[in-house]
């Protein structure tokens, strides 16, 4: 057995350290052995020169009696005595992990070997809850430069891990594993950062509530993903919407009044052929419900719970319009049949609204808060304008739009002002000196008050 000195790998003699090196193994007794010492001749690393070049060397021997154990003083069983590593290290049982948690080994490594510059490591559980954090500079056993590891316990679940936060990320490289070896999570360098997900103790991570929309019956471990809207649909047998598909009763999208049912028919057997009829609120614009016959079939139905309103249907977009009729209930009359592409759509009532066209401008004079059918070209602004100052001696009670002809008449606010030209002046004191004197009040019997 021999050992090289190389400048790249450094194998046999310590990162830094090339002028020595140590090989150590286990002689058998009576055997001759040669030791060769020559200089290198391969220039490995391309800077033109030999690894090695010639020079005095000192070369000692040791015999000592062989000791097997355990030489790595970060494992749970090490073996100060040993001298002969027999691959027994334990890395897990000391982690002392309590029932349904699970030892692992996170190790770290640089491909630069100075750390992880600022780079680390959070596991964090379902919860949010940190539950093991660190980095190869803080590894619990490691050079904190080229490797490192920690070991500790996780309770067999979900998890979500995320590695990053510092400079030269391309360097980072990691790897989980358990007591067995099995590696549980890894990241190679250049693919080392970032957020990662991973089970431990073998679980499948699903929605394990039997009520939810996508429940798994197969996950082991809760991830929150269970969700309860796309099953949900009204459950009761008595509403005109009744979903016989939904597994959550959703009793505020059962639909009892202005149940409006389309039935679709296509003559040829095959569906729509992409076609869609598309229900609009003929008030807001906005679409309030769209179907199609699926391929395959012959006929259709689609339920909508629509408000007392004014709506248009219009049904086409397919590549065989022409085998397409339909009908629709539920409306004001009773039922409405049409066909497809009919460009502006066909107009309909529900709940016995009023769907003549009419101006639905509060501020207009003709304001129709009643009005099913918005058409702005039929306001006016003429007929209730007017003065709407109740002072004034021109107020219009019946006006709502006031068109500045008022006619506000002064009023002094002096009193003393006895002539009410705004002033208290001369002329209002010459006429109080001319009343000076003057009875003002004759009461009952000549006698004044």
């Amino acid at each position: 057995m021999d050992s090289e000195d190389n400048d790249d790998t450094d194998a046999g003699c310590g990162f830094f350290n090339g002028d020595d090196a140590s090989i150590g193994f286990v002689s058998t007794v009576g055997t001759v052995y040669y030791v060769y010492i020559t200089a290198g001749s391969v220039d490995t690393n391309g800077d033109g020169l030999a690894d090695l070049t010639d020079g005095p060397f000192t070369l000692s021997f040791n015999c000592e009696p062989v000791v097997e154990g355990c030489q790595d003083a970060c494992a749970c069983n090490y073996d100060a005595s040993a001298n002969v590593d027999n691959g027994t290290c334990d890395y897990f049982t000391c982690a002392n992990c309590d029932a349904g948690s699970t030892a692992v080994r996170f190790d770290m490594t640089d491909t630069f070997g100075d750390g992880w510059n600022g780079n680390t490591y959070s596991i964090t559980d379902l919860s949010g809850a940190i539950v093991a954090e660190g980095g190869l500079n803080t590894a619990s056993c490691g050079d904190a430069f080229s490797v490192g590891f920690d070991v500790f316990c996780l309770p067999n679940r979900c998890y979500t891990m995320n590695v990053g936060g510092g400079a030269f990320a391309g360097e980072v490289a990691w790897s989980m594993s358990d007591a067995t070896g099995t590696v549980i999570i890894s990241g190679n360098a250049g693919a080392g950062t970032g957020t990662f997900s991973f089970t431990i103790g073998g679980g499948l991570c699903g929605c394990t509530d039997a009520v939810a929309c996508n429940y798994d019956p197969a996950a082991t471990s809760d991830n929150g993903s269970c969700e309860y809207t796309s099953c949900a649909g009204c459950a009761d047998a008595t509403a005109c919407n009744f979903d016989a598909t939904a597994t959550i009763n959703d009793p505020t999208l059962c639909c009892y009044d202005n149940c409006v049912t389309l039935i679709m028919n296509d003559s040829f057997g095959d569906g729509w052929n992409g076609a869609t009829a598309t229900i609009v609120d003929a008030l807001t614009g906005n679409i309030v419900g769209t179907a199609g016959l699926p391929a395959g079939n012959t006929n259709g139905t689609a339920s909508f719970c629509l408000g007392t309103g004014c709506y248009t249907i219009t049904v086409g977009g397919g590549t065989f319009d022409n085998e397409i009729s339909w009908t629709l209930t539920g409306v004001t009359g009773g039922i409405l049949n049409g066909v497809a592409n009919d460009p502006d759509g066909i107009g309909f009532s529900v709940g016995g609204a009023n769907c003549v066209p009419a101006c639905t401008e509060p501020l207009a004079c003709n304001y129709d808060p009643t009005a099913g059918i918005s058409d702005c070209t039929l306001c006016e602004y003429q007929s209730c304008q007017g003065c709407t100052y109740a002072q004034s001696s021109n107020y219009n009670a019946n006006a709502t739009i006031d068109d500045g002809s008022c006619i506000i008449e002064a009023v002094s606010t002096c009193p003393s002002d006895i002539n009410g030209d705004g002033i208290v002046g001369v002329s209002d004191l010459l006429i109080f000196i001319a009343d000076y004197g003057t009875v003002c009040f004759q009461g009952p019997g000549g006698g004044s008050n």
